[in-house]
């Protein structure tokens, strides 16, 4: 059983020693660069902090190009006097209650927090407008996403979540970011505070193309597509993860 902990920070030389794990450059930068090393020394003292922060930046990531309905979002746990407000609140809880069923069962919290990851990984503050922006909005269900080579393998994680897809009235774009939220908790990680009511694009049209993205050759941008981390069009590893990843 995975758990969600600090150790990336505690223990990454160990883990550079070892043969079965695969290092980037941007790891190595974010030990060494001057920028990013207070942070990973910060999160190796305080696991806490790094909690705090990752729960930020993962809130965040789940609602960049993602519209919303209401347009403030809703919660899970709030429970406002409106009536279908409620009944969509009920559904996203008994999504979530099969979402840890699935999880203890399948053990497969590292490919559903990949998926939500990859979902929003298509946003392009350049683009205006949705769904064209990209972001969390379910489109990564459909081929013209799915099929793409950063995506490999995580038509799984889809088939994971179609019967649960069928059996509430949940978004695909809502039920991504609910299982990647719902996953890190059950690892051990924190609670974060997500908020729901996202559309999902409709067909394969509306999907961000894989060479839709000025400056990026396929992938529609994906930040672990192989071309970017290994040829590095932007320079250093650490010039990449400011420019291109927004660190």
């Amino acid at each position: 059983w995975l758990t969600f902990d600090n150790s990336y920070y505690t223990k990454f030389k160990e883990s550079m020693e070892d043969e079965h794990l695969l290092w980037f450059p941007t790891d190595e930068a974010l030990h060494t660069d001057p920028g990013f090393k207070p942070h990973f020394e910060r999160y190796a003292r305080d696991q806490q902090a790094f909690f705090e922060d990752y729960a930020k930046a993962h809130k965040k990531l789940s609602e960049i190009g993602a519209e919303f309905d209401p347009p403030g979002g809703l919660k899970v746990r709030f429970r406002p006097p409106e009536c279908g407000i409620q009944r969509r609140q009920a559904e996203l809880r008994a999504a979530r209650d099969e979402l840890k069923d699935l999880i203890s069962k399948k053990n497969c919290a590292p490919i559903l927090v990949r998926l939500a990851w990859h979902d929003s990984g298509t946003f392009d503050k350049r683009i205006n407008g949705w769904p064209s922006c990209g972001g969390a909005n379910g489109g990564i269900r459909l081929d013209p996403e799915l099929k793409m080579g950063a995506n490999a393998g995580l038509s799984k994680a889809i088939d994971y979540l179609t019967p649960i897809a069928a059996d509430h009235h949940v978004s695909w774009a809502d039920l991504i970011q609910l299982a990647s939220a719902t996953a890190i908790e059950m690892c051990g990680g924190p609670k974060i505070d997500m908020i729901y009511g996202r559309h999902s694009i409709a067909n394969p049209e509306e999907c961000a193309a894989p060479k839709s993205r000025e400056g990026f050759g396929d992938n529609a941008g994906l930040p672990d597509a192989l071309r970017l981390w290994f040829r590095n069009p932007c320079g250093t590893p650490a010039k990449r993860l400011r420019e291109e990843d927004g660190l």
